[in-house]
This record gives structure tokens, C-alpha cells and sequence, in this order.
């Protein structure tokens, strides 16, 4: 790849990868809700007292409680871990 010539193409190119990284930050939070039952806001993103401040608790390897499991108890129903439970029947 040719390096841009001028400083506005660099500041171009920073920007596309600042948001590319933004984006995929994003998408990995939100990937991170649906597998532990959190709701997803982006306003949320960078808030400590949101569930985003739950994940990045978990992103440091601290505990954090799994919704799925927790709902699960209290409404006295298993879970299923099986990729067969969560396909619509035909």
C-alpha cells in the first residue's frame, strides 16, 4: 500500500481506522449482551454503572453474573445449551 502524500489523507486514514476500531468494539459488546442476557445500548458504551461496565469487568476477568442463568432460577425452568434448543421448529 502507497503512503498518502499529505497530511489530510492521513488524517483521513486515521479516522476510518479509529472508527473501523469503534465499530468492531461495538459489535463485540454486543455480541458479549446476547450471550450473557444483558440489554444492549449503545449509549451505554463507555458508562461504568451500565451493563457496559459489566462487560468491561469481564473483559479484566472478573466475575460477573450470567442473566441467562439467573432468570433461569428464578422462574424454575433448565437451560439448554444445545444449538438445536434455540432453532425455530419447522
Amino acid at each position: 500500500m502507497v503512503a498518502p502524500s499529505n497530511t489530510k489523507d492521513n488524517m483521513k486514514m486515521l479516522r476510518n481506522k479509529r472508527s473501523n476500531n469503534l465499530l468492531g468494539e461495538l459489535e463485540a459488546y454486543l455480541n458479549w449482551c446476547r450471550e450473557w442476557g444483558y440489554k444492549y445500548d449503545e449509549k451505554d458504551f463507555y458508562r461504568r454503572n451500565t451493563p457496559y461496565g459489566q462487560y468491561e469487568r469481564w473483559l479484566r476477568g472478573d466475575t460477573v453474573v450470567n442473566n441467562w442463568v439467573e432468570d433461569a432460577k428464578r422462574f424454575g425452568r433448565p437451560i439448554d445449551y444445545t444449538e438445536e434448543s434455540t432453532a425455530t421448529a419447522e
